[in-house]
């Protein structure tokens, strides 16, 4: 295993060797900055979490702007809040699950299918009416648990714990950025533009192209980041479950 300065000076986007010999890295704060796993999995978690926050704070907007009622309105509200945490802990359960392991599907595996069914959540959202927004609404929230059970798991995982306050504290700010430039930004910005006056906007295109780019967002992450993620992690994760298992 490398000292501690050894692994700090390691070059930015290279396998780190002690991942490359199957073992569990303890980095602190600089020494995790300095490697791309981290910023993998907080790029990743970036664009779900700002996708997610898109779907949770404009999802009576969202219906609304479809002609829904105030019971769809509602419906939409609950279905997303219950599959959020259903997401959690049925994520949660199965990145534990030992069928999977031997398939060679870990933690980043999951995180990577998390972001594209929040893709199809926001393609859904894009062109579907109430009662597929209500089944997007599902999927989006479902996701959006998902990833908020798996980020400090794969955190501790990849980085260790030895300083896991800090380190997911500064993986923190995925979630607060996210929600800024898609929640904030991006959704509030298609609406207006949509929207005459005073007037509440009707229709799908009232965030279509939003949902669009979150779209494109969540599918480019999911093929490229990934997968990426999960190639660089694979001996860690195939190396500690063979231990424990």
């Amino acid at each position: 295993s490398l000292p501690g300065d050894e692994r700090a000076r390691e070059p930015l986007f290279q396998e780190p060797s002690n991942c490359a010999e199957g073992e569990t890295p303890s980095l602190d704060l600089l020494q995790a900055l300095q490697t791309a796993n981290f910023w993998l999995l907080f790029s990743q978690l970036f664009v779900v979490f700002g996708a997610g926050l898109f779907l949770v704070s404009n999802s009576a907007r969202i219906m609304e702007a479809k002609g829904g009622t105030t019971t769809q309105v509602n419906n939409l509200v609950s279905i997303v809040s219950v599959s959020n945490c259903a997401g959690r802990i049925g994520v949660g359960f199965a990145g534990d699950q030992r069928v999977l392991h031997s398939r060679g599907i870990f933690r980043p595996a999951l995180l990577c299918a998390a972001l594209a069914v929040m893709a199809v959540a926001h393609a859904l959202l894009a062109v579907c009416g109430e009662t597929g927004t209500l089944i997007a609404g599902f999927l989006g929230g479902f996701s959006y648990g998902a990833a908020w059970t798996l980020s400090p798991s794969i955190l501790g995982d990849i980085c260790g714990l030895g300083f896991f306050g800090k380190l997911y504290g500064v993986m923190g700010l995925a979630p607060t950025f996210g929600s800024l430039i898609f929640s904030n930004i991006l959704a509030s910005l298609v609406y207006e533009q949509h929207a005459s006056g005073d007037s509440p906007c009707i229709g799908n295109e009232c965030f279509a192209l939003a949902h669009w780019i979150v779209c494109v967002a969540c599918l480019s992450f999911a093929a490229l980041a990934g997968p990426a993620l999960a190639r660089r992690t694979n001996g860690i994760y195939a190396s500690h479950h063979a231990i424990v298992g």
